[in-house]
């Protein structure tokens, strides 16, 4: 399996019926279109479709398989749960926190 285009990948300005995708590696490249107009009227559907392959794509860059993050995200879950509140005693004050924090956010809690 071949890799993709590295990061970060970005959405360039709309032009006409559809905004392009595009990575700055070295060059810019266009990636992928997405369409935002449907029978000559906005979709805001296509730009937010848009908008979540890049933040995937970009959150998801230095993961040698992103289809771990589902799992990742039910470890911490079920350390958090375990562990009564206090995730674990790194050192750090704010791991706790920082946990808790990315576990709301996964879950479109923040």
């Amino acid at each position: 399996m071949s890799k993709h285009t590295p990061g970060p990948w970005i959405l360039e300005k709309p032009e006409l019926d559809c905004v392009a995708i595009s990575a700055s590696s070295g060059d810019w490249l266009d990636l992928a279109s997405v369409v935002i107009r449907v029978d000559d009227e906005h979709d805001p559907e296509g730009q937010a479709n848009a908008a979540r392959i890049i933040a995937c794509v970009n959150a998801c860059e230095g993961l040698a398989d992103p289809s771990v993050v589902p799992d990742l995200l039910a470890a911490l879950e079920g350390i958090e749960l375990k562990s009564a509140g206090s995730i674990c005693d790194s050192g750090r004050p704010d791991i706790n926190e920082i946990a808790r924090a990315a576990i709301a956010k996964a879950r479109g809690q923040a």
